[in-house]
């Protein structure tokens, strides 16, 4: 994802300053980055880059942590867009970075809504950070979680939203969709 134009200015280099400014890392940083939320929202399509769902609002994640490495607090590369909720999850956590997941690494299983890993498709080098992601963020059968992935399935099926638009919105919901329709041509989605 490319950096804003005056990303640089209005964040990083008033940001360096302020940290230079203030060494105490218990000193709360000044928020320049929030400047950039809609541009950080579009480059995630509107969806949490850990819960991959559209969210109607969302927060700045730093993925390295501010406490942890304050010299990427206002570096563009090191900001994810996050739902409150996993953004509150991590904290300071090493968790897997949205942007290193490969196609089909992560399923959505119907009718449950579960998510489960896939590990034969994750390189074995990421097995323990993946198993790590999925005890700190609540994304396996979290109610909160697994009730969005519902709702967006049972718009699909009322026929409020196209499949083309869930593939948008909840991007594992329709690919658990594909699925089930290749495993099961001639009956109906549960």
């Amino acid at each position: 994802m490319l950096e804003p134009e005056g990303f640089d200015a209005r964040v990083r280099r008033r940001g360096n300053a302020w940290i230079e400014a203030h060494p105490d890392v218990a000193t709360r940083a000044e928020p320049y980055w929030s400047e950039f939320l809609p541009q950080l929202r579009e480059g995630f399509g509107r969806r949490c880059g850990y819960a991959a769902m559209y969210i109607p609002d969302g927060t700045v994640d730093h993925f390295r942590s501010r406490r942890d490495h304050r010299g990427l607090l206002y570096e563009w590369t090191n900001l994810r867009f996050a739902s409150s909720l996993m953004n509150a999850a991590k904290k300071a956590a090493e968790v897997l970075d949205p942007f290193e997941v490969g196609d089909g690494w992560f399923e959505v299983l119907l009718p449950s809504m579960e998510l489960v890993a896939r590990f034969d498709l994750i390189p074995p080098a990421r097995h323990a950070l993946v198993r790590a992601t999925l005890a700190i963020l609540p994304l396996v059968h979290d109610e909160r979680i697994v009730r969005q992935r519902r709702e967006w399935y049972a718009f699909y099926l009322a026929g409020e939203i196209t499949f083309e638009r869930l593939q948008g919105f909840a991007p594992l919901v329709a690919a658990a969709v594909d699925r089930w329709r290749s495993a099961h041509p001639n009956d109906p989605l549960p």
